[in-house]
């Protein structure tokens, strides 16, 4: 929210995060900031009838990222999209999916993490703008 806050004051009157549950517990109980709601149930941001989607370092961490793309743009009132802190690959290999190691300083930890084509990911977009 504040990084963007800059870009769209003014523009958007509530912001949705969609997080993990112990992070949304977390948030709420720690912050009280209203145009920001943080939930952890998809069905919340469905009912809020969003008009932009912004996808901040999350779709390269999901197990089936073009199928949620596809849920996420059955929104019928989303008219924007913007990705964000996402990694692409501008080369003329399909999307691969790697394994991301977390340094140990912070925690151990490793993650499935996506990179995608750029190419793909676009031509994704617009064929979903003809449908």
């Amino acid at each position: 929210y504040f990084q963007h806050k800059k870009f769209l004051s003014g523009k958007i009157k509530k912001w949705i995060i969609l997080e993990q549950k112990g992070l949304v517990n977390l948030a709420n109980s720690n912050l009280d900031y209203k145009p920001i709601y943080f939930v952890h149930d998809p069905k919340f941001i469905f009912k809020n009838k969003p008009t932009i989607l912004l996808l901040s370092s999350v779709i390269h961490y999901l197990e089936l990222p073009y199928e949620k793309l596809i849920e996420l743009l059955n929104i019928e009132t989303i008219t924007y999209v913007i990705i964000d802190r996402t990694p692409f690959l501008n080369q003329p290999i399909d999307d691969k999916i790697t394994v991301q190691f977390v340094k140990e300083k912070n925690y151990k930890a490793s993650y499935p993490h996506w990179l995608f084509n750029e190419k793909i990911m676009l031509s994704f977009f617009e064929k979903k703008k003809l449908n």
